[in-house]
């Protein structure tokens, strides 16, 4: 389906609106929190130079009450995560510019960063690909096409765990 929703976005025939519409029926919104006093709202840096891509897990994140950062390429990532601080950072590895693995490797290798959750999202699989970004330090592997439903499922599973870890 997500495959399927980016080619008719990025031909032009269907509308960012349909595309919403259409994963709201794959995952039930979380509701908002309304109490005065609630923490702000968790930050996602999603870097990936398709924009298609990033509206679609953008649409998909921002719907959960995430707040979602872009970034379009690993050096921009990068530079985000300096700025941003976000809590979580969905990374892919083909980019211009730095790639992934090395926009991971430049991440881990400042002290700021070296707990910050990143999960990979790529179309490239494989064990071997898999083990390098595990290796490089990234916590997560999710490979495109991917279900919407098991995407928020992840990013809630490392809040989660980062939750735990903060108790």
């Amino acid at each position: 389906m997500h495959d399927r929703a980016l080619m008719l976005v990025a031909q032009g025939i269907t509308s960012v609106e349909e595309v919403d519409r259409v994963l709201s029926l794959d995952v039930p919104a979380r509701p908002a929190a309304s109490r005065p006093g609630t923490p702000r709202r968790r930050r996602i840096l999603v870097t990936d130079d398709e924009p298609t891509t990033r509206m679609l897990v953008r649409l998909l994140l921002e719907r959960e009450h995430f707040e979602v950062l872009e970034a379009s390429s690993g050096d921009d990532g990068i530079a985000r995560a300096i700025a941003d601080r976000p809590d979580v950072v969905l990374m892919d590895l083909n980019m211009p510019g730095i790639d992934g693995f090395e926009a991971i490797r430049r991440l881990r290798r400042q002290v700021m960063f070296a707990t910050l959750p990143i999960i990979v999202l790529t179309a490239e699989e494989g064990a071997d690909v898999q083990r390098r970004v595990i290796e490089l330090g990234a916590d997560d592997y999710v490979v495109k096409p991917f279900q919407p439903a098991d995407l928020v499922a992840r990013v809630q599973a490392v809040f989660q765990r980062t939750a735990a870890v903060a108790a």
